[in-house]
């Protein structure tokens, strides 16, 4: 390509805008919906992308592009150019060409004309054509071929164009003028005709004139009744559009008032799991300091243990009767082929504790998967019973556990004093 600092960047974008504008429609639409940044720029005023607003694609491209969309643009104008394609794409594939590349040290990529090939593609010149492959193709032009190329006339291929053009233009006019010559000849037989029609048809349309005039007071009367019923359909358009915006104002208030609710429950719902999380900690400290305690005082404890009545205690006891079957369950009574004595309080007081702390983890997990949307739905209320079950559960759980902690506390205590 040749130095950019041969030329402003006004006259680089007016090169880059009239190549643009050469392309066929198809390439410039498959250029800008594949950069979806430049589409978001043209559809941003509301554009719509059509043949029409070519000038507008092409002005954004012209702002918004770089150096290697232009060399991607080059190409899709090169592709519609038969005349440099028939000249340069032979050569450039040909095994003359890749010799004298390698000779020469032309860079991957790019390309180069020896002089001769170059006389033949400067023939073919226009002056526009010229500037674009010197800014964006990837033919790499010495000093001597850029002067040439620089030097072509604006008008050069202009009159060349001119001279056909005008050429085709006399023969098109001759081919015309006999195409109209009979076509007045059609017309002049046409109109003699269509006057005799007229002639036929004049009594007729007087006729037609008297009956408008006689239906003229009907009409009018007609206008008056549609005239009345569009105003009353202006009006109940009117009501229906009023009572439409009440309706869509309530059910705005409705959607703002349940996303409070949902932000309000889920906060609460948060509220609630860190409390059960902590509560959750706090039995899991009690119950490491009760494995120490236990370990501590393991043999001591055991015999204060076995000799305890547990039944006679738990049916003492100031709990809910649920509590009171979960500890009972602690103790199982003997069998006839065992007595009392056989019975390893201690043993099945650690099953016991063990698989309480299981089935609250079990209720713990079910609880905190409650979500805020199935609250302010309503659909976690329908199984109200079974989850109230697991709440009534955990709570008598805990109670257990916090009585035999406490009981714990107490006989150790008293070994202490």
């Amino acid at each position: 390509m040749m130095e950019k600092k041969e030329l402003n960047n006004k006259q680089k974008k007016e090169i880059l805008k009239a190549m643009v504008d050469a392309l066929s429609w198809n390439r410039v639409k498959d250029f800008i919906t594949s950069h979806h940044e430049l589409l978001e720029k043209f559809q941003r005023g509301g554009w719509r992308l059509e043949p029409s607003k070519k000038d507008h694609v092409a002005k954004i491209i012209v702002a918004h592009t770089n150096e290697e969309d232009h060399i991607h643009l080059f190409f899709s104008w090169y592709k519609e150019k038969e005349k440099y394609i028939e000249q340069l794409d032979p050569f450039f594939q040909s095994d003359e060409y890749k010799n004298w590349a390698k000779e020469k040290k032309v860079i991957e990529g790019k390309y180069a004309l020896p002089q001769k090939e170059f006389y033949k593609f400067y023939y073919c010149l226009s002056k526009l054509d010229a500037m674009i492959f010197l800014l964006f193709s990837t033919i790499q032009f010495s000093h001597e071929q850029i002067e040439a190329m620089m030097e072509i006339p604006d008008q050069q291929s202009q009159q060349d164009d001119l001279k056909f053009q005008k050429g085709k233009l006399s023969e098109s006019i001759q081919s015309e003028e006999g195409k109209l010559k009979e076509k007045i000849k059609e017309l002049r037989s046409e109109i003699t005709k269509l006057n005799k029609e007229n002639k036929k048809l004049r009594p007729r349309i007087e006729k037609l004139k008297e009956i408008e005039i006689e239906n003229s007071e009907t009409i009018n009367s007609m206008k008056e009744e549609l005239s009345r019923l569009n105003s009353e359909l202006e009006l109940k358009v009117e009501v229906i559009e009023h009572d439409m915006n009440e309706k869509l104002e309530k059910c705005k208030e409705a959607r703002d008032r349940a996303k409070w609710y949902v932000k309000h429950f889920r906060a609460q719902l948060n509220e609630a799991n860190n409390k059960l999380s902590r509560k959750a900690n706090e039995l899991e400290r009690l119950n490491e300091n009760l494995k120490e305690l236990q370990t501590k005082e393991k043999e001591l404890f055991h015999r204060i243990l076995d000799k305890l009545n547990f039944q006679d205690l738990f049916a003492q006891l100031n709990e809910p009767d649920d509590v009171k079957d979960i500890l009972s369950s602690l103790v199982k009574p003997p069998t006839v082929d065992s007595n009392e004595s056989d019975i390893n309080v201690s043993a099945n007081l650690r099953d016991f504790w063990n698989k309480l702390i299981e089935r609250e983890k079990e209720l713990l997990n079910r609880i905190t998967s409650i979500k805020a949307s199935s609250i302010v739905e309503g659909t976690y209320f329908h199984q109200w019973a079974d989850h109230k079950d697991d709440f009534d559960d955990l709570i008598y759980s805990l109670r257990a556990r916090v009585f035999l902690a406490n009981l714990i506390y107490k006989i150790i205590k008293q070994q202490q004093d």
